[in-house]
């Protein structure tokens, strides 16, 4: 709820707001009914659902075809903004071998870890000076799941 009135009061261009697919059914609509609420004046905005679970093994190939993707919005435009901001990314951990966290989970084929992580600009980098502004990197545990962020960069409101 919080969450969404801050985006909300402090939009100040039309936005897409991504949700994490683990979300209950119906969190889309709820997060949308928030913002459209809370906005002291109306400015477009979308509420879509980032797929987090795709197939072992065929996840990349999986996200490039639409039809494997639900993303919770029915507007084109919104989805090919979300598809261009998401494919540099895709290809940059690929070819750096993925993400492998500290508890090594996932390792590539022969064994190595994934080099990604020491490419993400906050994950993991709590206290770390943020690589545009330079404050330190704080962590929130958001249902049970840890979410990292300049306070500077991506400012949070009260």
């Amino acid at each position: 709820d919080s969450a969404a009135r801050s985006i909300a009061e402090n939009m100040t261009a039309p936005l897409i707001i991504i949700n994490k697919s683990t979300v209950p059914i119906g969190t889309g609509d709820w997060v949308a009914d928030i913002v459209k609420s809370a906005q002291p004046k109306p400015i477009d905005f979308a509420v879509v659902s980032c797929p987090e679970f795709l197939r072992e093994g065929s996840a990349i190939a999986d996200f490039m075809s639409p039809h494997r993707n639900v993303i919770g919005s029915l507007e084109r435009d919104e989805i090919g903004r979300i598809r261009e901001a998401i494919v540099p990314v895709l290809e940059s951990g690929v070819a750096h071998g993925g993400t492998s966290l500290n508890d090594l989970a996932y390792l590539l084929p022969d064994g190595r870890a994934g080099e990604f992580l020491e490419r993400l600009g906050v994950y993991g980098r709590e206290g770390e000076p943020c690589r545009t502004c330079g404050t330190p990197i704080e962590r929130l545990v958001i249902a049970q799941r840890s979410s990292h962020f300049c306070p500077t960069c991506q400012h949070l409101a009260d």
